[in-house]
């Protein structure tokens, strides 16, 4: 029974890997984000976000997060600390509040 709960476990583990290294790969063929600056939205969800959740933010190998999937409150909170137990990494040392209100703002308008 241990056994089979460790294999278990590295199992995920490994998987979880794949699904990160998968999101965190940019393809060659993508056309590249706009440079970064403060309240640059689009940029930066290009940058950090589209890669799993699409260009739209309407989803990809990771849930959708536009509107009405989300309030602006929770969003802020999901981009800031991520959520434990997926793939959603925290950003909160990544990019500073500006930027994750930039980000919002973006998803918004669309």
């Amino acid at each position: 029974m241990r056994r089979q709960h460790a294999l278990l476990v590295i199992v995920v583990v490994l998987l979880l890997a794949v699904l990160l290294a998968g999101c965190a790969q940019a393809s060659e063929e993508e056309e590249q984000p706009s440079p970064i600056t403060p309240g640059n939205g689009q940029a930066l969800y290009t940058t950090y976000c589209s890669k799993c959740h699409g260009a739209d933010g309407q989803g990809g190998t990771a849930t959708r997060i536009k509107p009405p999937a989300f309030e602006r409150e929770e969003l802020f909170t999901v981009i800031a600390q991520g959520v434990s137990g997926t793939d959603m990494l925290a950003f909160a040392g990544v990019v500073d509040e500006n930027d994750v209100d930039a980000i919002m703002d973006y998803l918004l308008a669309k």
